[in-house]
């Protein structure tokens, strides 16, 4: 039998620990406490037992009070979900219309279906933007609906589309570069120079997010990220506790939202940009107090047993 004094110094500390949680119901590590604490299986004095039967009943009123709040951070949304930033395969670089998968591309995205399926995930929503080489990916990805990883509706959100690289070259071209001939001819031909095109586009992106260059019609570097991160927002509102959520977007989008998560500069926040590969897999852990990174720009599905050009950038 557990002596007197023992089972008084449990029911002071309990005591304690319901008298905050019914002032405080965020206090989720006092109900973790209270849940952890043994009861006593050994019969104890009438008294203890009826002021421990009291403190149980206060605990019971605070946990129900916590449960029932409207509060992101109560017990309800404890639970963490993840949401899977997926970047489009590649796209069809120096064609007619970039915004198609390439032949690489498709296999970027059959290759990461089949990974899913090895991981055993199950997506309770999916998002795409609404470009093409987005949708085609989550196509790719989630294969024949009586294998598909997919357990939910697919949907379209506009706010997860990639910003409009084409006319960023066209409105800022001049001002970074004396090159002889015009944005669009570069676009033809940049297949055949995709190191010169990429030290340009870096500049035109660096004036860009500086936002000391407004172009009228354009959308801002601050624009954009606002943007984005209303898509983000829209996403968590809707999420259950343990669920899991695919977003088929681009690296433009999945750079601005770790910008907010992880509390990035503009200029890191372009570095960041310019690693994340084609198909790669960016995973966050929302916990209802906040979205955390788990892991950044996975791509090892697409470098087992395969040739290395199935890895790519642009």
């Amino acid at each position: 039998m557990l002596s007197h004094k023992v089972l008084q110094s449990q029911v002071s500390s309990i005591s304690t620990i319901a008298g905050s949680m019914m002032t405080n119901p965020r206090l989720e590590g006092h109900l973790l406490t209270m849940a952890l604490i043994i009861i006593p299986a050994e019969p104890f004095e009438n008294e203890l037992y009826t002021t421990f039967q009291g403190i149980w009943a206060q605990f019971g009123r605070s946990l129900q009070e916590a449960l029932s709040a409207d509060l992101p951070s109560t017990i309800q949304r404890r639970s963490m979900s993840a949401i899977y930033l997926i970047r489009h395969g590649q796209a069809s670089f120096g064609s007619a219309n970039y915004d198609e998968l390439s032949p690489i591309g498709r296999t970027q995205a059959r290759l990461l279906g089949e990974a899913l399926r090895a991981w055993e995930l199950r997506f309770d929503m999916a998002y795409s933007g609404s470009m093409r080489r987005q949708h085609d990916t989550a196509t790719l990805a989630f294969g024949a609906p009586d294998s598909s990883p997919l357990t939910a509706d697919f949907r379209q959100h506009p706010a997860f589309n990639e910003f409009d690289h084409e006319s960023l070259i066209r409105n800022h071209w001049r001002a970074v570069t004396d090159q002889d001939f015009a944005p669009e001819q570069m676009t033809k031909n940049r297949t055949d120079s995709r190191k010169s095109f990429q030290r340009i586009f870096e500049q035109i992106m660096g004036r860009w997010t500086s936002g000391r260059y407004p172009i009228p019609g354009e959308e801002t570097w601050a624009a954009f990220n606002a943007r984005v991160n209303a898509g983000l927002d829209d996403i968590i509102q809707r999420l259950e506790p343990s669920h899991n959520v695919a977003v088929f977007t681009s690296g433009g989008p999945i750079a601005a939202i770790l910008k907010r998560v992880l509390r990035l500069s503009s200029d890191t926040t372009l570095r960041l940009n310019w690693r994340i590969a084609n198909c790669s897999v960016t995973k966050l852990h929302y916990d209802g107090r906040g979205t955390h990174l788990a892991f950044f720009n996975n791509y090892a599905h697409l470098q087992v047993g395969g040739p290395e050009n199935r890895v790519t950038y642009r």
